[in-house]
Parts: C-alpha cells; structure tokens; sequence
C-alpha cells in the first residue's frame, strides 16, 4: 500500500506526526523560563471600567421553522427559489404522475444503504508518508457531494411546498440522489470511486477509502471521507490535473494545503507535522 515493509498499526510506530523541536540547550536540558514579573504602577492600571451590566442586543429577524413563516420572508423566499433552480439545473427529478402500482417497500428500497468511511490507521498512515516524503498534503470539499450520486431504484417524491411546476396529482421522479435518502451516501459513494477509477487509480483492498495512482515515475494518494478528499503526492503538477478532473464533474472547493480534517488541526513545518 505505501512504502513501508510493514504498515504500522499502531500510533506509535507512525514517524513525523510530531515536530522534531530544537529547544534543548547545549548541556541536553530543556529551559522554560517565565518573564520578570514587576508590580504595575499608578499609571499603568487599566482605568476604572464601568459595573453596568450590559444587555447584548438581539438579532431582529427571527429565523423561520416552517415554510408558513419561510414564505413570508424575503431572504428565505430567494433562498428556497435558488435551492430549487440548482436541483433542476442538476436533474435531480421528473414531474410526472404517480404510477397506480407505486407501493412503499422500506426493506427493498433501503436495502443497501451502507456507505465505507476511511480507518483511522489509514488516515495516520497517509499524514506519516506525505510527511516523511515531504509531499504537499491537499483537501478538498464537494459541493453538494449527495446530489451527484445515480438512483438504481425507482423513488418518487411529493413535490415541495411552494413548488408550481407540478401539477395537482403529479409527483416528482427522482433521478439523483436527495438529501433524506437513505441510500443517498451511498449512491455517491458509488459514483465517486467509479471516476477514480476510470481516471487510473487504484482501490485499496485493505480500506476502500484510500486510492492509489502510479504513473510515468509519478506517485498519488487520495484518501476520503463522504465528501472531504486529502490529496498528497510527489508531483504537484499531477496533483492540479487531478483537482481539474474531480471538478470538471462534481464542482469541487480547493482548500488548499490541510488545516483542519476531521477534528484534527494539522500544522505543517520544517520540522514535521503537528496533530492536535
């Protein structure tokens, strides 16, 4: 999987996740040494600050909970018409009517709704080689990552409150993947690694999160979780084609080198990388 005669298994054993800090003195001991401490002056101290409490002011909209309230409100009305356009520009669904033989069917339907997630040895693994090879360590974020995914089965939906293309008796067919679906993390999933594939990378058969692609001398790693992408290798050219393809189909947000992942601040330096 990596360069590495055994993968390591444990945190341990993972090289480079911690800086290497020269803050030894010659004699080897570490000195930690606070600053003088001297009494303020007259003139230092901070004027007299005034012991009225202060009453925060209060946000004058109120955020909507229903669509009664949502429809009496301008921001939320352009909101909703704007999140309306992007499903239909995505063909999300087809306005039709519901089929007489249309029965709900929950343990066929949901079926398969599992969706893999990456091991959080993997993930160790992957910070502990980029580092040592001192890669750039890259992360991206899918936008709207659920709506990319392809329906196998055949899902019918009524339509939105406040929708006026339907008809009365009609239903919306789905065609992609919908928030609420439950095979929706799924189906992206599936749609994902069929591009990763296609574009030559290959799936680890030890966690199928994690995607490798060797070519013309060149090494690339790609690890994912959902819809969060670490992308580390030893070419960045390779790595800017990479980014153009994934966005040519899904419209990626590049966040340029990894900060924070999945609760993990990362801070990279000469020395190594910080997890924290």
């Amino acid at each position: 999987m990596f360069p590495f005669q055994q993968i390591p298994t444990k945190i341990e054993q993972i090289p480079l996740l911690v800086p290497f800090m020269d803050t030894t003195s010659e004699s080897g001991d570490i000195s930690i040494i606070s600053p003088p401490f001297e009494p303020p002056t007259e003139s230092d101290q901070s004027p007299q600050i005034s012991q009225t409490p202060v009453t925060p002011r209060r946000s004058q909209r109120q955020e909507p909970q229903n669509y009664l309230q949502a429809s009496k409100d301008d921001k939320s009305i352009a909101a909703m018409a704007q999140e309306i356009q992007a499903l239909e520009n995505n063909n999300t669904w087809e306005v039709t009517a519901l089929p007489l033989w249309i029965r709900p069917n929950r343990e066929l339907d949901y079926l398969d709704s599992f969706s893999p997630v990456e091991k959080s040895v993997t993930m160790r693994v992957f910070l502990a080689v980029a580092t040592s090879k001192n890669w750039p360590i890259l992360q991206l974020d899918v936008n709207n990552a659920f709506l990319h995914g392809h329906l196998n089965e055949d899902v019918y939906m009524q339509p939105p409150k406040g929708y006026t293309r339907a008809q009365p008796g009609q239903v919306c067919h789905l065609r992609r993947s919908l928030y609420g679906l439950k095979q929706a993390s799924r189906q992206w999933n599936y749609e994902l690694t069929s591009k990763l594939l296609h574009f030559g990378f290959t799936q680890s058969i030890h966690d199928h999160c994690l995607f490798l692609k060797r070519h013309a001398g060149t090494f690339i790693a790609l690890l994912v979780y959902v819809d969060d992408i670490l992308l580390a290798g030893d070419s960045p050219s390779k790595l800017d084609v990479v980014k153009g393809y994934l966005d040519d189909f899904f419209t990626i947000k590049d966040l340029g080198h990894a900060k924070y992942f999945l609760g993990l601040e990362l801070a990279r330096s000469h020395h190594g990388l910080i997890t924290t």
